[in-house]
Formats: structure tokens, sequence, C-alpha cells
């Protein structure tokens, strides 16, 4: 078993309300993968205050905080701790988290860009929580070098190393617009975005405050149903990727929202693939973009 397949349990049973369930998967899953402490621990408090076991939600994030941990102040908004807000312990959390977010976040590393040669520009955004290097690399890898490729890093620094988004799209997407002020963004211009990517991806062109001309959707996710995706595939040409396994989307209700006009988007459902890029993104990349 790996750590996806914990979080696909975990979520599922999640969805289910089956809370009580999905924080036995949680705790079970600590003595096999030590190094997710971070996650399995904010999972286990988000579950516990779920259940109305408030004392035990807060005394497990202090006992994080004791062992190193800590989560951004926009992970903290999540709605499942609103039980716990008024806890006498919730404002030692709150504090301590507030400080390391700060601290971090002033130092917040610029976008990684690599120069191509004239044929147009891709922004990658990246998903919820990653590593600003490994998303870039992947992309770096497959995208034809004729293209220049710009991935900014999300705002809010985490305890565990990747940095996440704000739980607003919107506030999610001032971000990426105010890293590319500085930019020559040379025409065309495509976004690519990976799983809570996409969903900003599609904001920032609704929005109509980047002149974009292309979406690349990577293992879309969306807390609106993927109104996002459905409203900006109908007004340019878009490539919609998942996986059959992915477990954190409903692939039936992807097929059923995003149809496009004209042959102006392509679903491609992955066999095999869960909720990740595909071993072969470069091909599929670049048969979108000849055809653009």
């Amino acid at each position: 078993m790996t750590f996806q397949d914990v979080t696909r349990q975990v979520f599922s049973l999640y969805r289910d309300r089956d809370y009580a369930a999905a924080l036995a998967v949680a705790i079970d899953a600590r003595s096999s993968f030590p190094a997710e402490d971070n996650t399995l621990t904010f999972w286990e408090a988000c579950l516990l205050a779920r259940l109305g076991e408030r004392d035990r939600s807060v005394q497990t994030l202090l006992a994080g905080i004791e062992r190193g941990q800590w989560w951004p102040t926009g992970k903290l908004v999540d709605h499942d701790l609103d039980p716990v807000r008024d806890h006498p312990g919730w404002a030692a959390v709150l504090a301590h988290c507030e400080a390391m977010t700060e601290r971090l976040r002033a130092n917040r590393p610029a976008p990684m860009v690599r120069g191509g040669s004239g044929d147009g520009t891709v922004v990658t955004i990246q998903g919820a929580h990653a590593v600003q290097e490994d998303f870039f690399a992947t992309w770096d890898r497959a995208l034809p070098g004729r293209w220049t490729l710009i991935t900014p890093v999300a705002s809010e620094p985490t305890g565990d190393g990747p940095w996440e988004w704000p739980h607003s799209v919107e506030a999610s997407a001032e971000v990426v617009v105010a890293d590319l002020l500085d930019f020559d963004l040379a025409p065309p211009l495509i976004l690519a975005g990976f799983s809570a990517g996409s969903a900003i991806a599609g904001h920032l062109i609704l929005s109509g405050e980047l002149e974009v001309e292309g979406l690349i959707s990577i293992a879309p996710w969306t807390r609106r149903d993927f109104d996002e995706l459905v409203e900006a595939s109908l007004v340019m040409p878009t490539l919609v990727i998942c996986g059959a396994d992915d477990s954190l989307i409903s692939v039936d209700k992807l097929r059923s929202r995003v149809k496009g006009e004209d042959g102006q988007v392509e679903l491609q459902v992955v066999d095999g693939l869960g909720h990740e890029h595909p071993m072969d993104l470069a091909q599929r990349v670049a048969r979108f973009l000849e055809g653009l």
C-alpha cells in the first residue's frame, strides 16, 4: 500500500461521512508512513473535530507542534476545524502557525523559468500541495524546448516543505497574476493547471486578467463541480487529462460536464492513472500545442 492508497481511503470514507472509519485509517497509517506525520496529524485533528471530540482534536494539533509540525494559516481555515475555534487551546495553535507562516512567506521563492525560442509561453499552476522544483521538472521534461516555461509557487508555506494555495480560488489567482507582472509573456499564452491548479487556471481565463489562448487541465479538482473548467473550455481550446483510477474526482461527472463545442475540448481518460501526471505527458502536450 502506498500513501496515495491511504489518501484514497481517507477521502472516500470522508465523502461518505464515515469519519470514525477515516480516522482509523489515518491512525493506522502512522506506523507505515512516519514521513507523513504533518498530513496525518492534520487529518486526525479534522476528523476528531467532525466527530465532536474537540479536546482530542486540539491536543492532536498541539502534540504535533511539539514534534516540530505546523500548518499554514490558509489551511487552518478548513471548515472541518470550525467546531474547535472557541476551544481554549486553539489560540496557541493559531499563534504558532501564524508566526511560522509569516516567517517563511517572507522568503517565498520566485517563479522558476525556462526560456524558449519564441513559440509561446506556458504557465504551469501547481496543485494544492507541491514542491516547486518537482513540479517545474515535470513540465520541463514534458514541454517542447521552443516554448517558454514559467512555474510560480503557491503562496502558503507548509510544515513539511511543499507550498499550498489559499482555500480561495480567487486569492490564489491573484497570486499568479502578481507573479507574472514582470514577465514578457510571449504569445500564445497557455495555462496548464494540475488538480486545484486547474480551477485557478480556469478562473484566470474567465477573469480576463491574462490574454490566454489555450488551457491544459491535468487531474482537475474543484469545489465548484468543475464550473471553472467547464466555462473556460467554452471559450478556448482545452485539453483535459485525467486518470480512470483517480479517486479524488468523479470521472463520470467530469465526462458529463466537460463537453465543449465544435471539437474545442479534448477529454482524455487514461487507464491505470490516478491523481497524477501521465507518463506520456510530453506526447499529449505536444499534440495539443501543435494543433493550436
